[in-house]
C-alpha cells in the first residue's frame, strides 16, 4: 500500500512540472519584452576578387613553396635556397625592369642568390613596362603575385605573366574606406597613372583631374592572401600613386608576413617616408630611403650576406 502511495505521488509530481510554464510559453503573467535593434554599417568593401592563377601549378607545389602555401610562418626557421650557379650569374642586371632599380637594389641587398622565393607587387602595371617583380620570377625562379586595378593593364598583365597570380583589385586600408564613402578610381589616357581619386597623393591627383572616373570599392592586402590562401611573402612592392600607407595598414600582421618591403616615398623623409616608416616599425620593421623609395626590412629576417663572398 505504501509503495502504491509512492508511485501515485511520483506520477502527479511529473504531470505538474510537465505543466509548468517555460520562459519560451505563454503565460497570463506580466511580461517584459526587449528589443535590440542591430546597426549594420555598409562599407565599400568586395570580398569578389577576380584572379587568374599561374598556367604551371607543378612549379609553385614543389620544395620550400610547398611549405609556404601550407601557411609556413617565416619567423620559425629558415626556409632559402641558395643556389651558387644563380649568385655567379649577373645577367639579373639586364631583366630588371623596375624604373628607379630597387628590384636590383632589393635583389643584391637582402635576397642575392636566393631562389624559390615568393614577391607580391600592388601597383603591378602591365606585368612588364617598370615591374619590380618581372625579374624576380624570370631570374631568381620566385612565385609572383601582382595585384592591378586598371581593368586594361589587367588584361595585358594576364598575358604578360601566365605563370603568375594575377588580381583584378583596388587595394586600401578598409576602414579609410569606409570613412571616405565612396571611392573614384580615376583611368588617364597613361593607365601607369590610374588610381583612386581619393587616396592619391596631391600631385598625382592633380596629373589626373580632368580623367575620366568610375565608382569603385577597395579590399584589403589580408583579403588577397586568404582568397589565394597565402600567409607569406619575401618581398612586399607597393607603388600605388600615393596610396602606398594605406594599403600597408590594409595588411594585418598577425595573418601575412613578409620579410621585405619596398614602398614608393618620394620627397625624402619629408614626404611619406614619415608615415611609412612609423606604422611599419609598430611591426617590427627598420626603414630607409633610397632612390624615393622606402626600403624597410623586418628585423626577424636575416638577408644573403654571400654577394661579396661570390662577387
Amino acid at each position: 500500500m505504501l509503495l502504491l502511495l509512492i508511485v501515485v505521488l511520483s506520477i502527479l509530481a511529473a504531470v505538474s512540472l510537465a505543466t509548468e510554464p517555460t520562459p519560451s510559453s505563454s503565460s497570463s503573467s506580466s511580461t517584459t519584452t526587449t528589443t535590440t535593434t542591430t546597426t549594420t554599417t555598409t562599407t565599400t568593401i568586395t570580398t569578389d576578387i577576380p584572379y587568374t592563377e599561374p598556367k604551371d601549378l607543378s612549379t609553385i607545389f614543389t620544395g620550400t613553396n610547398a611549405r609556404y602555401l601550407s601557411s609556413f610562418d617565416w619567423r620559425l626557421g629558415g626556409s632559402w635556397r641558395f643556389n651558387v650557379t644563380l649568385a655567379r650569374d649577373d645577367s639579373y642586371r639586364s631583366i630588371a625592369r623596375a624604373p628607379d632599380k630597387e628590384d636590383i637594389w632589393a635583389y643584391e641587398q637582402w635576397f642575392f642568390g636566393l631562389e624559390n622565393g615568393i614577391v607580391l607587387e600592388v601597383g603591378a602595371g602591365n606585368g612588364k613596362d617598370g615591374s619590380g617583380s618581372y625579374m624576380f620570377e624570370h631570374f631568381a625562379r620566385w612565385v609572383a603575385i601582382n595585384i592591378e586595378a586598371d581593368s586594361k593593364q589587367y588584361e595585358q598583365l594576364t598575358v604578360n605573366r601566365p605563370n603568375a597570380y594575377n588580381i583584378n583589385a583596388v587595394v586600401c586600408n578598409p576602414v579609410q574606406a569606409a570613412s571616405l564613402g565612396e571611392l573614384h578610381f580615376a583611368k588617364p589616357e597613361k593607365p601607369e597613372k590610374s588610381g583612386v581619386l581619393e587616396l592619391m597623393a596631391a600631385e598625382a591627383k592633380a596629373g589626373v583631374k580632368d580623367a575620366p572616373s568610375t565608382p569603385t570599392s577597395c579590399v584589403s592586402i589580408t583579403d588577397v592572401m586568404k582568397r589565394i590562401k597565402m600567409r607569406h611573402v619575401d618581398l612586399m612592392i607597393v607603388d600605388v600613386e600615393g596610396a602606398e600607407v594605406s594599403v600597408l595598414e590594409s595588411m594585418d600582421f598577425d595573418y601575412t608576413h613578409a620579410s621585405a618591403i619596398v614602398a614608393e616615398c618620394p620627397g625624402g623623409k619629408e614626404g611619406p617616408f614619415r608615415s611609412i616608416s612609423q606604422h611599419l616599425s609598430k611591426y617590427e620593421y627598420e626603414c630607409a630611403i633610397v632612390n624615393d623609395f622606402c626600403m624597410c626590412m623586418n628585423k626577424w629576417y636575416r638577408p644573403s650576406n654571400k654577394r661579396n663572398v661570390i662577387v
